[in-house]
Parts: structure tokens; C-alpha cells; sequence
């Protein structure tokens, strides 16, 4: 159960670093809606 609240908070911090990039904005809601729960801005 620890390592599922581990795992939360790294794709958390990836998410939110995938937010924060330079990505195109395709390729940044692609990829927050695979790995992110579509968190999209």
C-alpha cells in the first residue's frame, strides 16, 4: 500500500513537470491524459 502512495506522488511531480514543459500542447494533453487523469490546464 506504501509503494501505491509512493507511485502517486512521483507520477504527481512528472505531471506536474509535463505541465510545465516546453511540449506542443498535443503531446502535453496526450500525455497528461494517458498518465495524469487529464489534469490538463
Amino acid at each position: 500500500m506504501r509503494e501505491q502512495k509512493q507511485l502517486n506522488q512521483r507520477l504527481r511531480g512528472i505531471c506536474g513537470q509535463a505541465q510545465q514543459s516546453d511540449w506542443t500542447e498535443p503531446q502535453r494533453s496526450e500525455f497528461l491524459k494517458r498518465h495524469c487523469g487529464d489534469q490538463s490546464l
